[in-house]
């Protein structure tokens, strides 16, 4: 009978008998080999997704710097093109000037002669008016605005003569001041013997374009009695 070694000195079991006991097969070398494949595609994976980020940047630099160089271009043709067409659009400014100023210039013109029309027509008026108890003492005008200034013997002479001149009206308006205050002072004494002072403001209605141009007829006329 062959004695029994203690516990813990058993003898090592054969290969054969190790395999047997794991049913015939050895796990340690497959798994190192899935363990090693794994790694490798792994590492696989990576370079690949880190050549299509590369890739990527590269094409996307590329794309960039070829829309600069479009961009560039077309800089450069719109400059060559202004450059040529400068001498075109210079012309074309400064005939656009000159159309300009020639349409101001008749504006001002026409205005200037519309209102010298007006100060004529003003002066036609007070030729045809009467005299004989009123002096015009000043007359101005400017075409849109006129200021006579006139003395009267007594109030009715100053009343027919601004109906005159209120019937010979030719497209203005007329204001009268300072004939009330000058017949009240009269009536109470402080100017007896005196003739009445009085203003009469013309106004001509406005262009459809308003006052064109700064240049118009200033009349003076100082001294003047009527005919």
């Amino acid at each position: 009978m062959t004695p029994r070694v203690a516990s813990g000195f058993a003898p090592a079991l054969e290969p054969r008998k190790q395999r047997a006991r794991l049913g015939g097969f050895n796990l340690l070398p497959y798994r190192a080999r899935a363990a090693r494949r794994l790694r490798r595609r792994v590492f696989g994976e990576m370079a690949a997704a880190v050549c299509i980020g590369m890739a990527g940047v590269a094409l996307w630099c590329a794309g960039r710097a070829v829309e600069r160089e479009h961009f560039e271009a077309q800089r450069v043709l719109m400059e060559r093109r202004l450059a040529a067409w400068a001498p075109q659009l210079k012309e074309a400014q400064r005939l656009a000037g000159l159309r300009d100023a020639e349409r101001d210039r008749i504006a001002r013109a026409a205005e200037r002669a519309a209102s010298r029309t007006r100060t004529v027509n003003l002066f036609e008026a007070l030729q045809r008016l009467h005299y004989d108890s009123v002096r015009l003492t000043s007359i101005r005008s400017d075409g849109y605005d006129a200021r006579l200034e006139a003395n009267a013997l007594d109030h009715a002479a100053a009343m027919r003569w601004l109906h005159e001149l209120e019937r010979a009206q030719r497209g203005w308006t007329i204001e009268v001041a300072d004939l009330q205050a000058a017949r009240d002072a009269q009536r109470g004494g402080l100017h007896a013997g005196r003739s009445l002072a009085f203003s009469v403001r013309i106004h001509w209605p406005l262009p459809p374009g308003g006052r064109i141009g700064a240049a118009a007829a200033s009349v003076r006329h100082d001294g003047r009695e009527g005919a």
